[in-house]
């Protein structure tokens, strides 16, 4: 709650949407909010050390622990960015096997998102990441969770009734 009002009021001093426009005000802010492990204000950071943006030298190590830490927090767009930096070997070694991990990290928290909304392919989706481990830890019972729910609705807008599902 706090590290989110920190961010945002980072954001309209950065933006100067409110505020007077202050990048050391926006900063300072970003910086508390990451103390209080805001995901966006992590990530934030980290792309920034990454490439030596908004007054921060280039720093590798620096950018990677805050982007980890943004990632594994749920802030889907680090995902995305440690992928690309390690598809491309950008500021670290390319490593395919973690870019694919981050990736699917990625993939699996959009899945997360759109299953979240009523969307029936997403919700089979996800069930078949937690079946496999595909971006995230293997669970049988999510995994069949989520396959009963997309049963569940899709029968639901067909206006028949729910096909029993078979437990493992």
């Amino acid at each position: 709650q706090r590290g989110n009002a920190l961010y945002m009021l980072g954001m309209m001093y950065f933006k100067g949407d409110g505020a007077d426009q202050d990048l050391n005000k926006a900063l300072g802010l970003w910086h508390k909010a990451a103390d209080e492990e805001h995901p966006a204000a992590m990530g934030l950071l980290g792309r920034a050390y990454m490439e030596g943006k908004m007054g921060f030298e280039k720093d590798a190590a620096s950018g990677l622990v805050l982007l980890e830490k943004a990632a594994n927090g749920g802030n889907t767009p680090s995902s995305v960015y440690l992928g690309n930096i390690y598809a491309k070997g950008q500021g670290v070694e390319r490593d395919m096997e973690r870019a694919m991990k981050w990736y699917e990290q990625a993939a699996f928290s959009w899945l997360r998102l759109a299953a979240g909304q009523d969307h029936v392919n997403a919700m089979l989706m996800l069930s078949v990441c937690y079946s496999t481990g595909k971006g995230t830890p293997q669970d049988a019972d999510m995994a069949e969770v989520w396959k009963k729910k997309a049963l569940q609705l899709n029968a639901e807008r067909e206006g028949s009734p729910a096909p029993q599902t078979q437990k493992r």
